[in-house]
């Protein structure tokens, strides 16, 4: 379990040093209906949607406050049910990272969605 824990910070770190400008956001398949902006140009907004996506995503505070809340969790119910608080906290830390992950790139996937609708696009998916 604690390698599984050391890798989990170890990978959020890595997270922290990227700066805004070189983060891993590069959402592509936007589903479009193409007769809705046909003056759009396409591959120009999608960039200026990703730029904006990821100048505001906070991947990071998401996944600690993930963390944070789980371990939490997995403390609490630790001690209620008598087994090892550590291990469940440790548990609960990385699957609530996890989760923080996940839900930061639904977030950043919707924004681009959002901006692109901005922009005149009917976004089907």
């Amino acid at each position: 379990m604690k390698p599984l824990i050391l890798l989990f910070v170890v990978s959020i770190s890595g997270c922290a040093a990227l700066d805004p400008a070189q983060r891993p956001i590069n959402y592509q398949h936007v589903v479009i209906d193409p007769s809705v902006c046909q003056k759009c140009d396409y591959s120009s907004d999608i960039y200026q949607c990703n730029n904006i996506a990821r100048h505001s995503s906070n991947y990071t505070g998401n996944a600690a406050g993930g963390a944070a809340i789980g371990a939490a969790t997995g403390a609490i119910f630790g001690a209620i049910l008598g087994l090892d608080v550590g291990t469940l906290a440790a548990a609960g830390a990385a699957g609530g990272g996890i989760g923080g992950l996940g839900n930061e790139a639904l977030t950043v996937r919707q924004s681009i969605i959002n901006c692109m609708r901005g922009r005149g696009y009917s976004v089907l998916r």
